[in-house]
């Protein structure tokens, strides 16, 4: 496949010259295009690891998120029972393609069989640090937007699918957003899980306290990718975060997966274990390696 073939030149260039958080957005933007219309790489997947984060494409982003759904299972962290009906759904993509079809009733029954209540509605506009008990342990969908709040009162999944047909008004800003980031570290900002360009609620349900530097640094170029993609093809956009414990309602991490709908079938891009932390020129090379891979499959 094209995006197969093209996605090593792509990492290969971005490596060589380093690219960092210091470099010109422009200029990273116009390499990562030139890039990808360089010479094809052999190869069906293709990844880039540093300091513990990851970006992968092709039929490793596939294999890692078997993987990471298995983890999810076995973490005992409030979502177990949302990612055994992910699983028994055939993943994630299988479990977004029905949310993205429609299919309600579907996804309703394969909840309710794991003890998960599915409803078409918006999250209460509940700033509380915990999602009240009315939330908790359900799966609730609005248009294309869907999150799962996890047993604790906290949002543990959200998905987004859009295309260029769609039109997308962009997210209503709540008071949330500013009460958000007190509830972290010092330095933390309100962030969202979906971006606001994409829908994604102003609310405590798609709401958690974000590392400021990081939002506004690294991860910028990330959930600017989807809303950027969905120009010129069907995406969909999901984002997981991960919590240290119970008791925490700041992240420590977050996954998220771009799939994007071609000629080529369904090219899948994952960024795993990316930390809500102060960002280095590390952290940024990996949200540059995430864009130039959804540039390339949105563009083949």
């Amino acid at each position: 496949m094209a995006f197969a073939r093209s996605m090593a030149a792509v990492l290969a260039v971005l490596a060589i010259a380093g690219c960092g958080g210091d470099a010109d957005p422009a200029s990273q933007d116009a390499l990562a295009d030139e890039s990808a219309r360089a010479a094809a790489a052999q190869g069906t997947s293709v990844s880039w690891t540093e300091g513990g984060v990851s970006v992968y494409a092709g039929a490793d982003a596939q294999v890692q998120l078997a993987r990471t759904v298995d983890e999810r299972i076995q973490s005992g962290n409030g979502s177990e029972h949302f990612f055994r009906a992910v699983k028994e759904a055939g993943g994630v993509d299988a479990f977004n393609r029905l949310l993205a079809e429609g299919q309600h009733g579907r996804v309703k029954a394969l909840l309710a069989s794991h003890g998960i209540p599915y409803e078409l509605r918006t999250p209460g506009a509940d700033c509380a640090p915990f999602l009240p008990v009315t939330d908790r342990g359900q799966v609730l969908t609005v248009g294309s937007h869907t999150v799962f709040i996890d047993a604790f009162g906290r949002p543990g999944y959200a998905t987004v699918s859009a295309g260029p047909a769609a039109t997308v008004a962009p997210g209503v800003r709540l008071e949330c957003e500013a009460t958000a980031g007190p509830r972290g570290q010092d330095g933390d900002v309100g962030g969202h899980l979906i971006p606001v360009a994409l829908q994604g609620w102003g609310g405590r349900a798609n709401g958690i306290p974000q590392n400021g530097e990081m939002s506004n640094g690294p991860w910028r170029i990330i959930e600017s990718t989807p809303d950027d993609c969905r120009l010129a093809r069907t995406i969909a956009y999901t984002v997981t975060p991960l919590y240290a414990n119970a008791a925490e309602v700041r992240p420590l991490k977050f996954d998220a997966k771009l799939s994007v709908q071609s000629p080529d079938g369904m090219p899948e891009i994952l960024l795993k274990d990316f930390p809500n932390t102060a960002p280095n020129d590390g952290l940024y090379r990996i949200a540059r390696a995430f864009k130039a891979m959804a540039q390339l499959a949105c563009s083949t």
